[in-house]
């Protein structure tokens, strides 16, 4: 899969859209932040994580087309684009709790599990919050 370059358009869209869905990235380091980042597509069909699997990244998918079909009779969910997938095995570090399958074609991008909770892991504080759902309002 190619990297994705810290500089690019890519990234700036990235961390954008991740900002706006509760991530502050403002703080990043970009180079080293996007060091080991790549981008994949994922073909319909295909599984992109296997139930048991080892959290090895997070993946934030550009568009809609994956669906999550968690372990323990939970129902299959959609997920969104543009939202870290992944990440509370990340945290834990603990193995995958459900498989994620793409119902068509998207991207991904891949951010080693590690990297992603020490680096990018930064939820938005209350008053960040506020005005980022103001502004949606």
């Amino acid at each position: 899969a190619p990297s994705v370059a810290p500089d690019s358009p890519l990234a700036d869209r990235l961390l954008r859209h991740v900002g706006e869905h509760g991530t502050d990235t403002s703080h990043l380091e970009r180079s080293a932040a996007f060091a080991e980042v790549r981008c994949a597509p994922v073909r319909a069909g295909e599984v992109l994580v296997a139930a048991g699997s080892p959290p090895a990244f997070v993946y934030i998918p550009l568009g809609t087309g994956l669906t999550v079909h968690p372990t323990g009779g939970y129902p299959p969910a959609p997920l969104h684009p543009w939202v870290p997938v992944g990440l509370t095995g990340a945290v834990r570090r603990a193995s995958r709790n459900g498989e994620i399958v793409a119902d068509r074609d998207v991207e991904v991008v891949m951010v080693p599990s590690e990297e992603f909770v020490t680096g990018w892991l930064r939820p938005l504080r209350a008053r960040q919050l506020a005005e980022l759902l103001t502004r949606r309002a």
